[in-house]
């Protein structure tokens, strides 16, 4: 786990990466990490447990990246669960990472229950997840 601290220039958003591909944290965590506050995650135990731990500190998670098929728990568990412990509509916006494997009828109910805003498929260009998260940033306040 690891914070990016906030340099001159980086949005006041905070982002939180969950993915337990360490090559592809370093990568979201270097595409991201000069234009947003940076906390990334390599499971979904850990995702829930430091959410839960800001959101008792008061620091609030604007955009959670999230990938879909992590070891210990699946990525659309972490967000219903994410979407429960907040006790509103969609207290984060969440972007479910996945593969074309995935059942679209899982997504789609996601989003019917406002637990994630977007989804996105690998392979992710750089392009691609800049300009879904801004969205999601800019929508944070929503």
């Amino acid at each position: 786990m690891e914070v990016e601290s906030q340099d001159k220039g980086i949005s006041t958003h905070t982002v939180m990466i969950c993915e337990d591909n360490p090559d592809l944290l370093s990568l979201f965590q270097k595409a991201l990490g000069s234009k947003y506050i940076i906390i990334t995650v390599d499971s979904g135990i850990e995702c829930l447990s430091r959410y839960i731990d800001e959101k008792a500190k008061g620091n609030r998670v604007d955009v959670l990246l999230i990938d879909y098929q992590l070891k210990d728990l699946p990525g659309d568990i972490v967000a219903t669960t994410i979407r429960e412990i907040s006790g509103r509509r969609r207290a984060t916006n969440t972007i479910l990472i996945s593969t074309s494997e995935i059942d679209k009828e899982i997504v789609e109910e996601l989003k019917r229950k406002d637990c994630i805003m977007e989804d996105i498929e690998k392979p992710i260009s750089t392009d691609s997840l800049l300009n879904i998260i801004k969205r999601a940033s800019i929508n944070a306040s929503d």
